[in-house]
């Protein structure tokens, strides 16, 4: 599934935000109150008490709308690779919230489904599929590596393993 293209609103002044990786992310609800989308890069949702992200967020993907709503969660975000985020305006009506609502049901479909692959089969499949992930995070094409103990963690592995499948 391909990740909803970012598309700023009319009533949204772009300030986007930028992060290095493995920065992390504490402003989830943002200027407006509504949450985030992000323009490029990734952003993993690590859980409390686990080294390993629970979720993936990539370009498309709102952030901070939960929170926005006021169910807290009890996480960190944190830059996989360098990321741009915008934040998201207030909606303009019950259709537009409706649109993010189902935006965001089918965003964490994909990133279930994404984060299912990274932890099942060999390491390097896994591997595979989390750089086809990274690659798809930048509109150009760049394929912008994480710090090799991010890799490792995020398909389940040793960095000593990853270090070989990507040698290989």
């Amino acid at each position: 599934m391909n990740p909803i293209p970012w598309i700023p609103s009319a009533n949204m002044p772009v300030r986007a935000v930028m992060l290095l990786p493995g920065q992390p992310f504490t402003d989830q609800t943002g200027p407006h109150g509504q949450g985030w989308q992000i323009v490029t890069g990734v952003l993993r949702l690590d859980g409390p008490d686990d080294p390993r992200p629970v979720v993936l967020a990539q370009p498309g993907d709102l952030i901070g709308v939960a929170e926005a709503m006021g169910v807290p969660r009890p996480s960190l975000l944190r830059a996989l690779v360098g990321c741009r985020l915008a934040p998201l305006p207030r909606p303009d009506g019950d259709a537009e919230r409706h649109a993010r609502l189902s935006t965001l049901v089918l965003q964490q479909w994909r990133q279930t489904l994404d984060m299912a692959r990274l932890r099942n089969g060999s390491v390097p499949e896994r591997v595979k599929q989390l750089l086809l992930l990274l690659t798809r995070a930048h509109p150009q094409g760049e394929l912008h590596l994480p710090r090799l103990r991010d890799l490792a963690a995020t398909v389940d592995s040793t960095p000593e393993s990853v270090s070989r499948v990507i040698a290989n």
